[in-house]
């Protein structure tokens, strides 16, 4: 009955989707073009900094490198504003 899901790259994420939800999914280490959703319904927004993603996944077991920031720029450099408006521009399309 959700009109929309913000939400990072987690399991709630693939049930929105599953469930046919307009989802606008946070990436940040990991790899939106091997783990985001194949849905027209999911949007992406990324900070597409040069050294994300830096997950890497071997044989399902998470590998996670230090980060060089003092923070996960990667998801702290979203800005609220341009996550509700994104969020905004979704369910005026809805």
């Amino acid at each position: 009955r959700l009109s929309l899901v913000v939400t990072a790259d987690t399991a709630a994420l693939h049930f929105a989707t599953a469930a046919g939800t307009p989802t606008l999914a946070l990436f940040g280490a990991t790899d939106p073009s091997r783990l985001a959703p194949p849905d027209k319904r999911c949007v992406v927004v990324r900070e597409g900094l040069p050294c994300s993603p830096c997950h890497k996944i071997r044989d399902r077991g998470p590998f996670w490198p230090e980060c060089i920031f003092s923070e996960p720029r990667c998801m702290t450099g979203m800005s609220p504003a341009r996550v509700a408006a994104e969020a905004d521009r979704m369910l005026s399309h809805a």
